[in-house]
């Protein structure tokens, strides 16, 4: 039997090379609420010296990916939600 989750065991067993591209991909990722969306935005336009960001949301679902954009709108000032 094997122990941890799912993803975690399909991740072990990818080539390193697509470990690798996943985990570049994922260093541009930001996931959670507000607070958390804030600083890793913050965190990304420090680490690259951004001045503008174009933020993009590959979820399938409107209302899901409409929320996704309301989270970054709130987190980042635009509107209060």
């Amino acid at each position: 039997m094997t122990s941890g989750p799912a993803w975690k065991r399909r991740l072990e067993g990818l080539p390193p090379q697509h470990r690798a591209m996943l985990a570049a991909a994922l260093s541009c990722a930001v996931v959670g609420d507000p607070q958390a969306v804030r600083a890793g935005i913050q965190a990304f336009a420090d680490r690259t010296g951004a001045d503008e960001l174009i933020i993009t949301c590959s979820t399938f679902d409107p209302q899901a990916r409409l929320r996704s954009y309301e989270i970054v709108a709130e987190a980042t000032g635009r509107v209060s939600v």
